[in-house]
């Protein structure tokens, strides 16, 4: 078909022979028109498609084709004749062709023909032979019998690998997680249970907060932190516990820390110096004036129950009682420098002698004695002059020590703050006179006798005897220029020339006493108990 369209198209555009007739018809009316000798009509007519020249009669004249010569006719037939030879040469050339075109495709389209032919033979041959291997495998595959993996609700089997024509499904044994695993990744019947190991918590630092399941990983969270000084451990961490904090005690008012709270154990509150176990520093910590357990040298080890005072803008500590009609603390008792301890753990308010442990434990900054009472009578000591200082020192190292330490004030001014000047002074005060801690009379022994300067003997020790003594208070002399200082004094610890042992000797007198001069004798103060205090350093 492809062909035969080809052809005809080539044809089609090849020069149509109706133009050489159309010349020729025009060349024959002018030849028609000039004719001349014709005595018969001619005409023209195509034979085996060539033109030829015809006539129904003979010519007048010799007529040929050509004509006669020399008419106007001659050079029309010749260009008509022209044309006719030329469309033959088109002819045979279009007929060339159309056999060259006919034959080439001809022999093309055998080719393709074959070639697709070839192939097309080769592809149902392979396709044959693709279709007999699966019928060949579906018959097998319906006359064997293979085996069934039991999945088992992913407790059995999955197939690891598929049959083949030659081959029987592979089956294996689905994994089991145990122990420390978890299934990340379920089973199913062609795949296996995917295992991960167990998040473990870090000992100290995380614990379990969720437990893991057969199909979930253990959770773990950070352990809770008790800080210290806020809050502490009531309850330790486990392996799935948390720990547990609690905020520590604040103290209420009037409360003081008395052991500090540690990582494990609360802070203890108490009202400071109720209890051995949580006393006072010093007095100066009392809140109030009472009976308190305070630490006897700044440390919790050596602890002692005492009186706290506070007066004239001082936090005194009460070390010792004095009562006026005993002998504990007449002026050669060892009781003033020794480390003996006297009834210490009676109360304070008592009418007997007392040493505590602070006499001989806490250093001192001051000292204070009061005479008619533990409040009542009370005069404030200095525990040094321009000779020495006891200051920082204990009242036991200041007694037994020897030396005297001068208070800058008179008998009559320091009689009136005590309260005694009504008692002590009946006729005149001494000319001589001296008051302090330690004081005493040289007894001839100080460079004079009978006669002389009035000396201080400060440096006389009373153990040895000589003369008036006076451990706390003021002794003096009605002359100006005597070295016997025995005329009066008053105190604690006082010994006088009219208690027996004479003007130079001293003897185990009342605790405290007064005399003035020969006059008045010796009195005792049986009514009175003393009270020694210091302010702890």
């Amino acid at each position: 078909m492809g062909l035969r369209l080809f052809v005809a198209i080539s044809i089609a555009v090849l020069p149509s022979a109706s133009a050489g007739r159309d010349d020729a018809q025009q060349a024959w009316d002018r030849w028609e028109e000039q004719r001349r000798y014709v005595s018969t009509e001619p005409s023209i007519k195509t034979q085996d498609g060539n033109l030829v020249l015809t006539s129904k009669e003979k010519c007048t004249m010799d007529c040929k084709v050509d004509f006669v010569k020399g008419t106007s006719m001659d050079a029309d037939v010749t260009a008509l004749q022209d044309t006719q030879v030329n469309l033959q040469d088109k002819q045979a050339e279009l007929s060339s062709l159309l056999a060259q075109t006919e034959s080439d495709l001809f022999f093309r389209l055998r080719a393709f023909d074959a070639q697709t032919e070839k192939d097309l033979s080769a592809k149902i041959t392979s396709l044959e032979g693709e279709l007999k291997t699966t019928k060949d495998t579906l018959s097998a595959l319906k006359t064997k019998v293979f085996q069934r993996c039991a999945f088992n609700k992913g407790n059995g089997q999955y197939e690891s690998a598929p049959a083949t024509a030659n081959t029987d499904r592979e089956c294996t044994t689905i994994a089991k997680c145990g122990g420390e695993t978890y299934e990340r990744v379920p089973p199913t019947p062609y795949s296996d249970r995917v295992c991960q190991s167990l998040t473990k918590c870090a000992p100290g630092k995380t614990i379990e907060a969720k437990k893991p399941t057969p199909t979930m990983d253990r959770i773990c969270t950070t352990l809770t932190l008790c800080f210290l000084g806020t809050s502490y451990q009531v309850k330790a961490p486990t392996a799935t516990t948390d720990r547990v904090c609690k905020a520590i005690t604040k103290c209420k008012d009037g409360e003081s820390v008395v052991e500090a709270a540690t990582a494990v154990a609360d802070q203890k509150c108490a009202v400071l110096g109720l209890t051995a176990g949580a006393p006072l520093k010093t007095c100066a910590d009392a809140k109030k004036t009472g009976d308190y357990f305070v630490m006897v040298d700044g440390s919790k080890s050596n602890v002692a129950k005492t009186r706290c005072w506070s007066y004239s803008n001082s936090h005194w500590t009460l070390v010792g009682r004095a009562n006026g009609s005993g002998r504990e603390f007449n002026p050669k008792a060892e009781l003033w420098d020794d480390d003996t301890l006297l009834n210490e753990k009676s109360s304070s308010s008592a009418k007997t002698s007392m040493k505590n442990a602070f006499w001989t434990g806490t250093k001192a900054t001051k000292m204070m004695v009061c005479f008619k009472s533990l409040t009542d009578g009370c005069q404030i000591m200095p525990l040094k002059d321009s000779r020495r200082s006891f200051v920082g020192k204990t009242l036991k190292t200041l007694f037994s020590s020897g030396k005297s330490v001068q208070m800058g004030i008179s008998m009559d001014k320091y009689a009136s703050n005590i309260g005694w000047k009504g008692e002590v002074f009946q006729q005149r005060v001494d000319a001589s006179q001296w008051c302090g801690i330690n004081k005493g009379s040289c007894c001839g022994q100080c460079g004079c006798s009978g006669g002389g300067p009035v000396r201080d003997s400060y440096d006389v020790s009373p153990k040895k005897g000589r003369g008036w003594v006076v451990r706390i208070g003021c002794i003096g002399d009605y002359s100006s220029n005597h070295c016997h200082l025995d005329d009066s004094g008053f105190g604690i610890g006082v010994t006088n020339c009219g208690d027996g042992g004479g003007c130079c000797g001293t003897v185990n007198s009342r605790n405290m006493a007064y005399r003035d001069g020969g006059r008045e004798g010796t009195r005792y103060y049986q009514k009175y108990t003393a009270g020694i205090y210091i302010v702890a350093e």
